[in-house]
This record gives C-alpha cells, sequence and structure tokens, in this order.
C-alpha cells in the first residue's frame, strides 16, 4: 500500500507521523510525504522523513496561476483566515492570493497521489486547507483519509475520517446496539465502571497536559532552549527569505513565534485586570453552564464556524433564556486574557449573565447547572455523563444522544431551552454512551512528546490502521 503523510509545524504531530511511516516501511508498504514548507524540515531535522516527498511551499514558488484553476468552496479557508485574523499573519491578502492558492494546493495534491498511486493519506482530522484539499483529492479518486488523534477517554486514541461525523457514526452504531440489548464484554463494563467511579475528580487528560494554561511570559520563554530557538528561527527567515522557504499558513518563522510571545505578554497583563468582571457561582441560582472556547482552534473554526464571534452567541443566548435563569459563561483556563477587555466588559454588562472564573471546578458547575449549552467540545460529553442535558450548536461526536439537542440562532431557540431534550438522563444510558465511546477508540494513548513511554506503540498505530482501510466500518 502507498501511504501519504502530511507533515506541517505541529512538533508532536511531525514525530508521530514520521514515525509512524517508519513502522509502515517495515510491514511491507511504501511511505510518501507531503511537507507544507522547508522550514518543516529544517526545524525537526533531528527526525526527518524516511522516503521521497515533496514540498509545498516549493510547489507554490512556482505556480503560475495559468497551470490551473480550482472550482473550491470558500470554507476551506475560514480555519486559516481565523488563524491569520487572531495573529495578524497574511493579513492583507486578497481574493485572488486565495484563489491561486486552492489552484496550486489541488493540483501539488492531485501530483502527489497521481505520481505516486497513493493509496491512503494520514493526517489528523481536516482541519485547515492544507488537509482539506489533502481529502479533497482522496475523495475525487476513491482513497481513504484517515485522521489520527487523541481520545477524551484516557489512555485511548481514535481514528476520524474528514470529519467529525466519521466518529460520530462509529460511536453511534455501537451505541444503538448496546441499547437494543447487544451487551458489550465482561472487561469493557468493568472499564466504564471504574472510569465512571473516579469521573467527578478525576482531571481529564486534554488538561493534565495542557501547555496553554496562562503562565509568566519571563518563565516562559526566558530560557536557553527557547531563546536558542528564537535565534535559529531569526538565521532562517533572515538567509531564507524566498517564497520557496515560506511557511504559508504561518509567514516569516521568527515573526510568528514574536506574535506568540507578544500574544502571551499582553494576556499576562490583561489578566491582572480581568477580576472586576468575574462573579462567583450563587447557592440558589438556576442556571445554563456556557463554556467559553480556546481560539483559533479547529473545535470552533472547524466544527462551529457559524458561532466563531463568541459574544453575539452568548447575546443572544442569554436573551432566549426562560424566566428566572441566569447563563454562567465560564471562562477557559487555556483562553484567558486574550479576548479584548471590551469581551469581558460586554459579557459582564448582560443583565442575566455571571462571568465565571476560569479556576472554577467546571464539573461541580455542570452538576448545579439546569444543562449546558455548547459549541462544541467536551463539556457537553462531560454533562452528558453527569446526567445533565445538552443544548449544542456546532458539530460534535456526541449530538445522537437522547440527552443532547442540536440548537440554533432562529425563533425556537427560547422555546428549546424551556424544555430539556429528555430528562432525567438514566444512569444506563450514561454507561451505554461511555461503552460506546470506548468501543470506537483503541487503547493506548497517541505516542505524543512526553506520552510516548507509556503508549501506542507504532506498530499497533500502523496495524490497525491497515485494519481501517481493508475493513471500513
Amino acid at each position: 500500500m502507498n501511504v501519504l503523510l502530511l507533515l506541517d509545524m505541529v512538533p508532536e504531530y511531525h514525530d508521530l507521523l514520521v514515525d509512524l511511516g517508519k513502522a509502515f516501511n517495515q510491514r511491507g508498504h511504501q511511505t510518501y510525504y507531503a511537507v507544507d514548507s522547508p522550514l518543516n524540515l529544517w526545524r525537526f531535522r533531528e527526525n526527518p522523513p524516511v522516503g521521497e516527498y515533496r514540498v509545498f511551499s516549493e510547489f507554490l514558488a512556482g505556480f503560475a496561476q495559468g497551470d490551473g484553476n480550482s472550482e473550491f468552496a470558500w470554507e476551506a479557508f475560514f480555519a486559516d483566515f481565523d488563524r491569520y485574523e487572531h495573529y495578524g499573519v497574511n493579513w492583507g491578502n486578497r481574493q485572488d492570493w486565495y484563489c491561486r492558492l486552492a489552484a496550486a494546493l489541488e493540483g501539488f495534491f492531485e501530483a502527489c497521489v497521481r505520481d505516486w498511486k497513493i493509496e491512503l493519506i494520514l493526517y489528523e482530522g481536516v482541519t485547515n486547507s492544507y488537509s482539506h484539499f489533502a481529502n479533497r483529492i482522496a475523495e475525487r479518486h476513491g482513497i481513504t483519509y484517515i485522521g489520527v488523534q487523541a481520545s477524551r477517554l484516557p489512555g485511548r486514541h481514535e481514528y476520524h475520517g474528514a470529519n467529525e461525523d466519521v466518529l460520530r457514526q462509529r460511536i453511534k452504531k455501537h451505541h444503538d446496539a448496546i441499547a437494543a440489548g447487544h451487551a458489550s464484554d465482561a472487561g469493557v463494563a468493568e472499564w466504564v465502571a471504574q472510569y465512571l467511579a473516579n469521573f467527578e475528580v478525576a482531571t481529564p487528560d486534554y488538561m493534565a497536559s495542557n501547555g496553554l494554561l496562562l503562565q509568566d511570559p519571563l518563565s516562559k520563554y526566558a530560557k536557553f532552549g527557547n531563546l536558542s530557538n528564537l535565534w535559529r528561527l531569526g538565521t532562517y527567515q533572515l538567509l531564507r527569505r524566498g517564497p520557496a522557504d515560506r511557511n504559508y499558513r504561518s509567514g516569516p518563522p521568527l515573526t510568528y513565534s514574536l506574535i506568540h510571545a507578544k500574544r502571551s505578554a499582553v494576556r499576562w497583563a490583561r489578566s491582572k485586570l480581568l477580576g472586576k468582571y468575574f462573579s462567583r457561582p450563587t447557592a440558589g441560582d438556576r442556571f445554563f453552564l456556557y463554556p467559553l472556547h480556546f481560539h483559533p482552534e479547529a473545535s470552533t473554526s472547524v466544527n462551529s464556524r457559524w458561532y466563531v464571534d463568541e459574544y453575539p452567541v452568548i447575546k443572544n443566548l442569554a436573551f432566549s433564556l426562560p424566566p428566572g435563569t441566569w447563563l454562567y459563561v465560564k471562562d477557559h483556563p487555556s483562553a484567558v486574557g486574550y479576548p479584548k477587555l471590551a469581551f469581558y466588559e460586554h459579557v459582564s454588562r448582560l443583565p442575566n449573565v455571571k462571568l465565571i472564573h476560569p479556576g472554577a471546578n467546571t464539573k461541580q458547575l455542570i452538576s448545579d447547572s439546569v444543562g449546558v449549552i455548547t459549541q462544541t467540545g467536551t463539556v457537553g460529553y462531560e454533562a452528558l455523563v453527569l446526567r445533565k442535558p445538552v443544548w449544542v450548536l456546532g458539530e460534535v461526536f456526541y449530538d445522537f444522544h437522547p440527552g443532547c439537542l442540536k440548537v440554533g440562532w432562529n425563533e425556537d431557540l427560547a422555546k428549546s431551552l424551556r424544555q430539556p431534550p429528555q430528562a432525567p438522563i438514566t444512569e444506563a444510558q450514561v454507561r451505554t454512551l461511555v461503552a460506546a465511546y470506548y468501543l470506537a477508540t483503541k487503547p493506548g494513548a497517541l505516542p505524543l512528546g512526553s506520552e510516548r513511554a507509556a503508549s501506542a506503540s507504532f506498530d499497533q498505530l500502523a496495524a490497525e490502521i491497515e485494519v481501517q482501510v481493508s475493513q471500513p466500518e
């Protein structure tokens, strides 16, 4: 089998996919790599791809508009534009730049698939234009696209297709079978029981290793390793200034890193001014919980792009609430201080909204709430496990659950908030959901960064993916 792996600038995924490619080679497959820019090869030169590769930025530099066109949907660039908007990268580019970029991406992946006779494309989910056009070509040629991702369940990993719906359908299939009386084995039931016994006190895996928590920028960046990296990026930016060396999603590497450092410093300073906007939860309040999201992130810019500007979302929800209820808006630990002060000011002035500190216990808030209103993400899943109803705006893997209702901005929003999707959610329904999710995932955490020691082996991952291709669900 000929496998194409997509490499971009995320360090953990670069190493994951390169080492996964080595495992595929050892199992008798042929691997090829689509690399976003030479910066990728230069920055991660201690772990280069083993096999033939092509570099997109070099292809783009020599690409003329007359070389090809693409009838693309503008949604392909929403996630990237969301990043540009937050970081100020590629901010001034107009329609012709995007049209040329789309045609080049399509031509690049078409050539990769055609010339190498690709049968499988591997990356994470379709989260940006780079992966969007890879998947577009995969669909054109009838080949498989698989996204390898970490799971919300501890010590598990999962496989996605081009969108959240692939995982959703996989979970739903198991959920419907269990609900129909097809019992899972005793080992699954035992795992579910242990998971639920520790659920309320356990720190989720996605928070336990969270590198986006608020930190003093001096202690975060004033380290030899970081300063050395900035020097290396500066050298690259100074000496390799041609278009063939430039990553279209991030721009000049030192400039991009300094933008991140500046955002962290501004965030730290802004966080010192936020105390007056936060309210404490009040005993006896009847409230819905709305968790703020981190931006920019695929969970919103891909799975909930209609609601990516959160203040209008909060405002519309607030004025759709039933009488006598509050909207508790909990700030995100990974995002506190990133929104401008005006955002916090506007949210805190809404008459029936309380802005809750990011350090508040989310699971306790869920337990005390009427239910959760969320765009995407894990808090909605946690609410179902805690037997609370969920109203969801975006695309999530659990929206088939009887305790979950998909809502939107229309005249039915206020009506839907007056009546829970199902009350109450039973303990049996909780066990069914968790068991179905467990059965839709695979054992072992993904070998990412420091987690490699106690995780799935690369040979295990390669074997699982072989099954996904030969026996699609």
